[in-house]
């Protein structure tokens, strides 16, 4: 079997241990010969396009493993529908929001939060943070923490419990089919959502 079709044979494998922490640099050994080679001989073939090795070729990376992968649930708590996802721990509360878009393409609409305060601008999750820069403590031994957001014209994601809020006034009708006022001829269905960590 030649190099390429042994790396081939293990697609789809953890191959890190090849390789020096965190570097695109292949483990070495001295053969018979003198020579420094790598343990893993695949790591010799190049891509013939680039003849860079695949492993530092940027045309050929997908994307990074993440530190921990953290599994989600989403609950209308106004129709309690569930809705679950995993999101990467590196990820800011940006890229979640696009990742919730494949369940709810009106997720620009919501106001992302992390309390229960109507109104209060500390509150507030940054959309440009990560969990743990929103101030949550994410790690393998901890309880996973709780998200929520209600439908207003901006988002809310909440850690820790729901969140009811919404710019717009408010109907007095709270079942799943209530409308606001429309706007613009539009109208705006209320829907409350609550996001909540799973235990892994």
């Amino acid at each position: 079997m030649d190099t390429l079709q042994w790396l081939l044979a293990l697609a789809g494998q953890d191959l890190s241990s090849f390789f020096h922490n965190n570097e695109h640099t292949p483990i070495e050994r001295t053969n018979r010969n003198g020579e420094r080679v790598p343990i893993f001989v695949p790591c010799l073939e190049r891509n013939p396009a680039t003849q860079l090795y695949w492993y530092r070729d940027p045309a050929l990376v997908i994307g990074r493993i993440t530190f921990h992968p953290c599994p989600v649930k989403i609950i209308n708590t106004l129709t309690f529908h569930e809705t679950e996802m995993i999101v990467c721990y590196e990820d800011t509360i940006g890229d979640v929001r696009e990742k919730y878009l494949r369940y709810n393409d009106n997720a620009y609409r919501y106001e992302w939060r992390k309390d229960l305060s109507m109104g209060s601008e500390t509150g507030l999750l940054r959309m440009d943070k990560t969990l743990t820069e929103n101030g949550y403590q994410v790690n393998l031994r901890s309880p996973i923490p709780v998200f929520s957001h209600v439908y207003t014209t901006s988002t809310t994601f909440r850690f820790g419990g729901c969140i009811r809020r919404t710019h717009s006034r408010r109907t007095e009708d709270k079942s799943a089919e209530a409308c606001l006022p429309a706007t613009n001829g539009v109208e705006r269905l209320e829907s409350s959502m609550r996001l909540q960590y799973e235990q892994s």
